[in-house]
Parts: C-alpha cells; structure tokens; sequence
C-alpha cells in the first residue's frame, strides 16, 4: 500500500530538521512538489529520500585518516 502522506514545507523542516533554506535546495536541484495556494506541500516518502540520499552523500565526501 503506498503512503500518500503530504507534508507542508514547515512540517517537513520540522520534522527532518532542516533549514527552509535548505528545504529551497531540495526544490531547486528537482524534488517535486506541490504548491497549493500559498503553501508548499511534498510528498513525506520523496522528502525523506531525499534528506537521506543527501546525508550519505555529506557522509561520503568527508576524508578519513
């Protein structure tokens, strides 16, 4: 059964813990979203894909001795 679950841009940084600004890099580099009105919305499954393939990518690049 797919999860439907819609998050606003401010229920997202929330509950991730990022930065709207960083919520705006998400969007500009592709994720798609859904904008209703004045609100932003996305989808929780995109979102949370998208915060953990960044957070390997950040673990990845860092040198170790």
């Amino acid at each position: 059964m797919p999860d439907d679950t819609w998050w606003t841009k401010q229920q997202a940084c929330q509950r991730l813990g990022i930065s709207t600004r960083q919520f705006e890099y998400y969007v500009a580099d592709g994720m798609p979203v859904v904008k209703l009105g004045r609100q932003v919305h996305v989808r929780r499954t995109i979102i949370q894909a998208e915060y953990r393939r960044r957070r390997l990518r950040q673990k990845g690049s860092r040198a170790t001795p």
